[in-house]
Formats: structure tokens, C-alpha cells, sequence
């Protein structure tokens, strides 16, 4: 017997009139589908929040590559042996991706610690 609410639209706060609301919606309604699948395959355990662990993880992961790409442009500009002002311009580049990379790790450190915190 299926659930009552299984084929329900499920509302996000990106179904206001946005262009992400699309995406926004059928994001939601695969993870809500895949924790209900989960949840049948492996007992009840698991779902949306492992899901969100599992992003958390790749992001941070992605983060700690931008910082290992940071660091490489940055020994690339050193040694470049630019003068003083585009050394400078290249280095202020590089702490620009650098604050990128880590907004995107500990983006990503936060959505672990809330998908354990919640599961």
C-alpha cells in the first residue's frame, strides 16, 4: 500500500517565483524520494540527512582542493619573478580564491555537523 502523502509536491522556500525555483523543486522532491527509498532498502535508517552529510563532504573536500590550488598559484607568482605591481595583482587574486575556498570547506564542515546533529 502506498503512502498517503507519497505523490505530494513538496514545497521548498525556492518555489517562490525565482529562476532556481525549478531546480530548487526537483532537487527536493529526488532527496526526499531517495531517504524514502533508503529508508525501505536498508530498515529505516539513513535518509535526507545522510544525504546532506555526503554533500558536506564533497564540499569540503572541494575546498580543501581550492585551497591546494591557492597555494599552487601562489608559488607560481612568487617565482615568476613579476614586478612589484603585478605580483601584487596576482597575489590579491589568489586571496580572493583563497576566501572562496574556504567559505566552500567550512560551508561544507556545516552541513556535516548538521546532517549528524540531525540524524
Amino acid at each position: 500500500m502506498a503512502h498517503p502523502h507519497q505523490n505530494r509536491i513538496i514545497f521548498t522556500p525556492f518555489t517562490a517565483k525565482t529562476p532556481f525555483a525549478p531546480i530548487a523543486a526537483l532537487v527536493t522532491q529526488a532527496l526526499v524520494g531517495y531517504a524514502r527509498n533508503h529508508r525501505k532498502i536498508c530498515g529505516g535508517k539513513g535518509g535526507v540527512m545522510e544525504i546532506l552529510i555526503w554533500i558536506g563532504a564533497a564540499l569540503s573536500l572541494l575546498g580543501v582542493a581550492g585551497l591546494g590550488y591557492c597555494i599552487a598559484l601562489a608559488m607560481r607568482a612568487r617565482s615568476a619573478d613579476l614586478p612589484e605591481d603585478e605580483a601584487r595583482k596576482s597575489l590579491q587574486k589568489v586571496v580572493a580564491y583563497n576566501m572562496g575556498a574556504l567559505g566552500v570547506s567550512a560551508l561544507g564542515l556545516m552541513l556535516v555537523v548538521l546532517g549528524i546533529f540531525l540524524s
